[in-house]
C-alpha cells in the first residue's frame, strides 16, 4: 500500500531532528545499606561486590544497594562506590563532623567556618532564592546547564542564583586539587589552617581574588579549589557521591586525565534526590590559549545560561574577544555584574533587565573600566532594586546586576516547538493513515 504525502514528510522530519546530547558519562551509582560501617576505612573507594539474593554484597559483609545500573564504570573486577568516602571528607572540611575532636585546632576551624559561613548566608546567599524566583526563573529554567567562566571554586552562588541546572562548569586558573590528598591531610592542623586563609576573603566578601588563590592553592597542606567547593556543597546540605579527576579532549568530551587535554574534576552530588554535576575546570580564558576550543566544544553541547561576578573585567580586554564572542554566540542568557561582557555589546539583540544600582566600577583598582552607556542606561531606565550583596560592591553594599536575554536564542527555541508541534501532527497523521489503511 503506498503511504500518503503526510506520511512520507512525517518520515522525513522522524529522520531529520535529532536532539543535543549531553555526552557525559553516568556511572553506576551504589548506597550503602544499614549494616554499613559509616567511618570504615574504604582504602581508595573501590572494593569487588559479589551478587547475593539480588543485592551486591561487598567482602566486608557490608550489603549495597543498587540505584542505578546506567553505564557501569568497571575497574578490573571492581564496581566505583559512591558515598561515604566523600560525603565525609567534605563534612570535615566543613567543620560539621562529629570525629574532629583529636585534631588539633579542629575545634576553632570549625567555630570559624560556621560563624563566617553564617554571616555570608545571612547576609546574600539567603536572599537570592526568593529574588530569583522573581527575576531570573522565567527566563533560565529550561536550561539545565551553568557555564560560570572566571568563577574558580565559587559553586555557592553559582547554585543559589540557578537552583534549577543538572550541570555547572565552574573555571577558574587556580590548581584544581585531587581528592586522594586532600583525604590524607584531612588529620592534619596545617590543612585546616591553609583552607581557612584561602576560605576567609571568600567568607568575608563574597568573592575570590585569583593572584591570591594561586598562591594559596598550590600550598603542600591543601593543593586545589576543591576542597573549598566541597565545603560549599556541604555547607549547602548536598552529599557527595562520587569526586573523579578528569579532562576535556579536543572534541569536547570528557576523557581520563591527560596531560594533552584541558584538565577537569567532575563532582556529583545530591540534595532532596536530585543530583547535580559540577564540572571544575582549570583553564585560561584568553586569547592565547591554543586549547581553548576544547573547552568551548564542551559547553556547546548543552543548552547553557551564563553567570559572571567579579571577573576583573576581563572580557573588557581584547586579549579575551575569542571567549567574549563564545558567550554571546551561544548562551540563551546572561546574568552579570558590570565585571562581565561590556554593556554595549548587548544594545541590540538582547532584552536587558537591570538591578541594583551602577555609577562606576566600585573598587578603585579598575575605575578605568567605567562604562557610559550603563550607567545612561541605569539613568534612563528603572532598575529593581537588589536587596543583598554580591560581587565588588559587597563592602559597600553597592551591587549591581544585568540579565540579557538572547532575542537570537529565543527565535531559535520558537523554530524548535514549531517543528516538534508539526511533527507531533504529522506523527498523527500518519497514524490515522495506517488505521485506514488497516481497515481497507
Amino acid at each position: 500500500m503506498k503511504k500518503c504525502a503526510w506520511c512520507f514528510v512525517a518520515s522525513l522530519f522522524c529522520l531529520g531532528t535529532a536532539a543535543k546530547s549531553d555526552n557525559v558519562n553516568d556511572s553506576i551509582v551504589l548506597t550503602h545499606g544499614s549494616g554499613e560501617n559509616r567511618n570504615a576505612n574504604e582504602n581508595d573507594g573501590r572494593k569487588k561486590l559479589e551478587k547475593e539474593n539480588g543485592n551486591f554484597v561487598r567482602a566486608d559483609g557490608a550489603v549495597v544497594n543498587v540505584v542505578s545500573n546506567k553505564n557501569k564504570e568497571k575497574i578490573g573486577d571492581s564496581v566505583r562506590i559512591y558515598g561515604d568516602r566523600f560525603d565525609s571528607a567534605a563534612e570535615r572540611i566543613a567543620g560539621v563532623c562529629s570525629d574532629g575532636g583529636n585534631i588539633p585546632g579542629f575545634k576553632n576551624y570549625s567555630e570559624f567556618i560556621r560563624s563566617s559561613w553564617s554571616r555570608l548566608y545571612r547576609e546574600s546567599l539567603s536572599h537570592i532564592p526568593s529574588w530569583t524566583e522573581k527575576h531570573l526563573k522565567r527566563f533560565c529554567r529550561k536550561y539545565d546547564t551553568l557555564f560560570y567562566p572566571f568563577g574558580g571554586p565559587d559553586v555557592s552562588y553559582a547554585i543559589s542564583f540557578f537552583p534549577h541546572a543538572k550541570r555547572y562548569i565552574l573555571i577558574g586558573l587556580e590548581p584544581l586539587g585531587n581528592f586522594d590528598r586532600i583525604e590524607k591531610n584531612l588529620s592534619n592542623e596545617e590543612y585546616y589552617n591553609s583552607v581557612r586563609m584561602a576560605f576567609s576573603h571568600y567568607l568575608k566578601k563574597g568573592y575570590f581574588i585569583t593572584s591570591e588563590m594561586q598562591t594559596q592553592l598550590s600550598n603542600a597542606a591543601m593543593t586545589g579549589g576543591l576542597n573549598l567547593i566541597l565545603l560549599a556543597l556541604k555547607k549547602l546540605q548536598f552529599n557527595i557521591l562520587d569526586i573523579r579527576n578528569c579532562s576535556i579532549d579536543a572534541d569536547g568530551n570528557i576523557s581520563d586525565f591527560s596531560r594533552d587535554n584541558v584538565d577537569c574534576i567532575k563532582v556529583v552530588c545530591e540534595k532532596n534526590s536530585k543530583k547535580k554535576e559540577i564540572f571544575y575546570v582549570r583553564a585560561n580564558l584568553s586569547n592565547e590559549n591554543s586549547k581553548l576550543s576544547y573547552l568551548t566544544n564542551f559547553v556547546h553541547k548543552f543548552k547553557f545560561s551564563t553567570f559572571i561576578k567579579s571577573a576583573s573585567y576581563a572580557l573588557h580586554d581584547r586579549n579575551f574577544t575569542n571567549i567574549r564572542g563564545f558567550i554571546l554566540k551561544e548562551t540563551h542568557c546572561v546574568l552579570q555584574d558590570d565585571t562581565g561582557v561590556p554593556f554595549n555589546f548587548f544594545r541590540q539583540d538582547w532584552d536587558v533587565y537591570i538591578f541594583g544600582t551602577y555609577t562606576k566600577p566600585t573598587l578603585r583598582v579598575f575605575r578605568s573600566y567605567k562604562q557610559n552607556s550603563l550607567s545612561e542606561y541605569y539613568l534612563n531606565h528603572r532598575a529593581e532594586p537588589i536587596s543583598f550583596p554580591i560581587g565588588y560592591g559587597y563592602i559597600k553594599r553597592t551591587p549591581n546586576l544585568v540579565l540579557a536575554v538572547s532575542k537570537k536564542k529565543k527565535a531559535e527555541e520558537k523554530m524548535e516547538e514549531q517543528l516538534e508541534q508539526l511533527k507531533a501532527q504529522l506523527e498523527e497523521k500518519e497514524c490515522s493513515c495506517h488505521k485506514r489503511s488497516s481497515v481497507r
